[in-house]
């Protein structure tokens, strides 16, 4: 069957489809409630890791809602008074000098542009570990 006559068979027999759908819920109550309960305990921790990212994705949201013209001062703020490190981000991104695998480690995942010099924009590709890593060297150096 194809995707075309699926969806012009339910256009045409919606009421029908709906009908046999919630009379199956109601005769199989049961049966449906084990299976969820099944389906819950295997599937746990994808589950939970899927509702705590939902209610981090909320919770942010929520505190972005209520203190916007905080947050809005705090990286004007922040931007005035980095403003050297915030031109050298957008000229990486502008002149996308970001490689296609990590200089260290050759790993494709999440890169990152690890600046060594903000003011003439020299730095590397790294992913987030070896980013990570230069950085606290970086700073245990100085």
């Amino acid at each position: 069957m194809s995707k075309e006559y699926q969806k012009l068979y339910y256009q045409e027999h919606k009421d029908v489809i709906k009908a046999r759908s919630k009379q199956r819920a109601e005769t199989h109550k049961e049966e449906i409630a084990k299976y969820m309960v099944k389906y819950a305990k295997d599937n746990a921790e994808q589950i939970s890791s899927r509702l705590r990212q939902t209610y981090l994705r909320l919770k942010a949201e929520g505190y972005y809602q209520k203190n916007k013209e905080k947050i809005k001062l705090q990286d004007r703020k922040h931007r005035q008074t980095h403003q050297e490190q915030v031109d050298a981000r957008a000229r990486a991104k502008r002149l996308k000098l970001r490689g296609a695998v990590c200089q260290d480690c050759g790993s494709t995942e999440k890169l990152h542009f690890h600046h060594t010099d903000y003011k003439n924009n020299l730095g590397m590709t790294l992913c987030p570990r070896c980013h990570g890593r230069r950085t606290r060297e970086a700073r245990n150096v100085t």
